[in-house]
């Protein structure tokens, strides 16, 4: 432990601005998510404090969420949309929809930050956010600490191209029902990891890193002659062309 630590104190008032923004954000969060998923009270989970970097700098404090939506949205207009209302709202905001496959969009207000990412033709969304920083542990050498830069957006993905469609699938295969087609993990998409509540990486639940369908090991497609009677049944496409 650094020497002078031991009398560290918590700065007065600081725990509760820290969970005023904490609700603050779950409400801008939750009104994000209403335009992708109408009628849908969601919960958003919340990082709890990271407690561990009590003795560690820096002494800045935030809480983020992050909240995954599936829901057909239709298309990337909807993202334009959010991010003009939400500059209609005082917010600072960047928006990316020049790709069909999946549309950005970032603000910043008041310290306050958000981002989406949407996935129309995947029907998915994955939205987040973080409080501005908090200075919760007062620093026993009186030495100023300034606040973190701003956190940044999340890397931008692009969903890749399915291995096989409707139009190019075997005679006698039909599209994978799990990942339809797309050859790849469908939860993690080439990635081999998912972001946690605290936006930290973590190996994809689905795949275990393999980034590969698990039903039909990347071809995209499946063999209907291979299929117990049970399975068959899930495919109603005629597979015979």
């Amino acid at each position: 432990m650094t020497d002078g630590w031991a009398d560290v104190a918590e700065v007065p008032g600081a725990r509760k601005t820290l969970e005023r923004h904490s609700r603050v954000l779950r409400e801008e969060i939750l009104g994000v998510a209403a335009h992708l998923a109408p009628g849908q009270r969601l919960p958003v989970p919340m990082s709890r404090e990271p407690e561990e970097d009590l003795w560690h700098e820096p002494l800045w404090y935030a809480r983020r969420a992050t909240l995954r939506l599936t829901t057909d949205f239709g298309s990337a207009e909807v993202v334009q949309h959010i991010a003009h209302r939400l500059a209609a709202q005082g917010w600072h905001t960047d928006l990316d929809a020049s790709s069909t496959a999946v549309a950005t969009a970032s603000a910043t207000r008041d310290g306050f930050f958000l981002w989406l990412m949407a996935f129309p033709g995947l029907s998915r969304a994955d939205l987040g956010g973080s409080t501005p920083p908090v200075l919760l542990y007062a620093d026993p050498a009186g030495i100023a600490v300034g606040p973190p830069p701003p956190p940044a957006p999340p890397e931008r993905f692009v969903p890749p191209e399915p291995v096989v469609t409707e139009a190019t699938r075997e005679p006698g295969h039909v599209l994978c029902l799990d990942c339809d087609g797309i050859g790849w993990c469908p939860e993690c998409l080439t990635r081999g990891y998912l972001l946690d509540d605290s936006g930290e990486r973590r190996r994809c639940v689905v795949c275990f890193g393999s980034k590969v369908c698990q039903i039909c090991g990347g071809f995209g497609q499946k063999r209907l002659a291979d299929m117990p009677s049970w399975m068959r049944r899930q495919y109603p496409t005629d597979p015979t062309h």
